[in-house]
C-alpha cells in the first residue's frame, strides 16, 4: 500500500478529487483502496458512512461511463477522423523540411457496437415492461382489497 490511510485527508477537497480521479481512470474499488492505503472493506465501510467518499467514487465512474457511451455511440454511427502525417523532405541544397499532412478518414459504423447498443436497448425495454407489469399487479391487488 502506497500511503498510510488517513480518513481526514480523504475527506478533504484534495482527497475527494483524487478519489474521483482514480475512479475516472477506471480503477476498481480494490485498486483505489490499495492506492489510498487501506483494504477494500475499510474503503467500503467509509463509503457507507461518508456520502462524500461514495459520491466522489461514483461521480468519477459516471464520467467514465459517459465517455465510454459517447465513444460507443460514435463507433456505432461511424465518424470522420483526422490524422496527421509528418514527413521530412530534403531539398537539393541539403536542407531538411518537415511537411505535415492532415488526412481525413471515414470510419465505417462498427457492427459489434451496433449490436451491443441494440441488445442493451432491448434489455432496458424488457426491464421497464417487467417493472410496469409488477406495478400494475400491485395496483390490481390494492383495488381488489
Amino acid at each position: 500500500m502506497s500511503k498510510k490511510f488517513d480518513i481526514k485527508y480523504w475527506l478533504s477537497d484534495d482527497g475527494l478529487r483524487l478519489l474521483e480521479l482514480y475512479s475516472n481512470n477506471g480503477l476498481t474499488i480494490d485498486d483505489i483502496a490499495h492506492k489510498i492505503g487501506c483494504s477494500r472493506s475499510t474503503l467500503n465501510k467509509y463509503a457507507k458512512k461518508n456520502y462524500a467518499i461514495k459520491n466522489a467514487i461514483y461521480k468519477g465512474r459516471d464520467r467514465l461511463y459517459d465517455e465510454v457511451e459517447v465513444n460507443l455511440y460514435k463507433m456505432a454511427k461511424g465518424y470522420r477522423s483526422k490524422k496527421q502525417i509528418i514527413t521530412k523532405e530534403t531539398t537539393p541544397k541539403g536542407k531538411i523540411h518537415e511537411i505535415t499532412l492532415e488526412i481525413e478518414e471515414d470510419r465505417l459504423p462498427d457492427r459489434r457496437a451496433i449490436e451491443f447498443i441494440l441488445k442493451q436497448k432491448e434489455k432496458y425495454r424488457d426491464d421497464r415492461l417487467q417493472t410496469i407489469e409488477i406495478k400494475l399487479g400491485e395496483m390490481e391487488d390494492e383495488l381488489s382489497d
